[in-house]
């Protein structure tokens, strides 16, 4: 998967934020975490949009 440093990351935050007692924001990093899933989801088999190229 082309986005899965994203998801770690936000794994990675997420047992920091639990490590220092601050559940609400690990609730909201694993609210997040689940957006981006179904996001790279509903990406999943759409083509990459190219950059325009300068001419």
């Amino acid at each position: 998967m082309r986005h899965d440093w994203l998801v770690t990351q936000l794994d990675a935050m997420k047992r920091y934020a639990l490590h220092n007692h601050l559940r609400e924001l690990a609730d909201a990093l694993q609210t997040a975490k689940l957006v981006a899933l179904v996001e790279i989801a509903s990406l999943e088999g759409q083509p990459r949009k190219q950059p325009p190229h300068d001419t």
